[in-house]
């Protein structure tokens, strides 16, 4: 007895293989409904199947199956192609991106703001600087409304060529526009002007968020950490590591490795154990117990240093050990 299979059954069944992932599975039943049992290609069918791949992010995949939809007559739609923008884009295909928006708009569709952030993020990350300068001026021709995003993703293409000073411009007019800043903006710059050793400017930049209310997260305080360390500034290191643990954000363990070695080359041995102390979850004065790993080099220098200073450990200890018992 045969059995034929209603068109909505093959949709349910290949609409369910692909929320399964099983994408090689229904695109071999689509070609079953199509070739053998004679079925129009369905337009949602595809667009379904194109979506569901394009979630899954593997390029490969994704522009497999873009011939098959267009082998068929079918042209993509808005969402279809932000979709398929964003997989080349994080698949570090910026020039294919850009491609796609420019047959984006030969097809008649008008790119958003999502579609056109995504290419700016695209061709900066491939480093072409030029590209990304012609498309913001072309957003902004359009009249297509930036959001805080897009002037993220220029203020670090802007940063990356060394042009801090119009990052810092860009901020400006984000406020005159009512586009408030966020920290990803402001830790854009402050790594900026870190990388260039100007850890000063960031640490005003961190000053001028809490003015403006806006509050710096982990990547915040490691990036002026980072660069506090790399210009020997340990002291001032270790102020804004209290911090840090104050607002319960944890630093690498890379970080405090090179605070430690850099406390101990400098004789610091009482500030450089009462870091470790903390890794290791002591309590010291009012801070809450942490736990954060220690990597080996950094045990290595604390034992090292243990050799040639025991007594002045053993009273740093005495003395920690004290004011936690005076605090209790």
């Amino acid at each position: 007895m045969s059995i034929r299979l209603e068109e909505s059954s093959f949709c349910i069944l290949i609409t369910a293989l692909c929320r399964i992932k099983k994408f090689g599975y229904a695109i071999e039943l689509l070609h079953v409904m199509l070739a053998e049992y004679g079925y129009e290609p369905d337009y949602e069918m595809y667009s379904k199947i194109f979506m569901e791949i394009c979630e899954r992010g593997h390029v490969d995949e994704v522009m497999g199956f873009l011939e098959e939809f267009r082998k068929v007559g079918f042209v993509l739609n808005g969402e279809n192609y932000s979709d398929l923008i964003r997989v080349l884009v994080k698949s570090g295909k910026g020039k294919e991106g850009l491609d796609m928006l420019y047959r984006m708009k030969s097809d008649g569709m008008k790119p958003d703001v999502i579609c056109y952030t995504r290419v700016l993020e695209g061709v900066i990350s491939i480093r072409d600087f030029e590209k990304a300068e012609e498309l913001f001026d072309e957003m902004l021709l359009l009249g297509v409304e930036l959001n805080v995003y897009t002037y993220n993703v220029y203020i670090n293409g802007l940063c990356k060529q060394n042009k801090i000073e119009e990052g810092f411009k860009m901020v400006g007019h984000m406020e005159e526009l009512d586009c408030k800043p966020d920290v990803v903006t402001y830790n854009t710059l402050i790594g900026a002007v870190c990388k260039y050793g100007e850890v000063k400017r960031g640490k005003e930049v961190l000053r001028m968020m809490g003015m403006k209310g806006v509050g710096g997260n982990v990547h915040t305080y490691r990036i002026l950490i980072d660069g506090l360390i790399a210009k020997g500034e340990l002291i001032e290191a270790c102020g804004l590591l209290e911090e840090m643990f104050v607002k319960d954000f944890v630093p690498r363990s890379s970080t405090l490795d090179a605070m430690i070695t850099g406390m101990c080359e400098r004789g610091l041995v009482g500030q450089a154990l009462q870091i470790s102390m903390m890794q290791c979850g002591w309590v010291l004065n009012t801070w809450l117990l942490r736990v954060i790993p220690l990597s080996v080099r950094g045990w290595s220098i604390i034992f090292l240093m243990l050799e040639e200073k025991q007594e002045y450990i053993l009273d740093t200890i005495r003395d920690h050990c004290s004011s936690w018992e005076t605090n209790k």
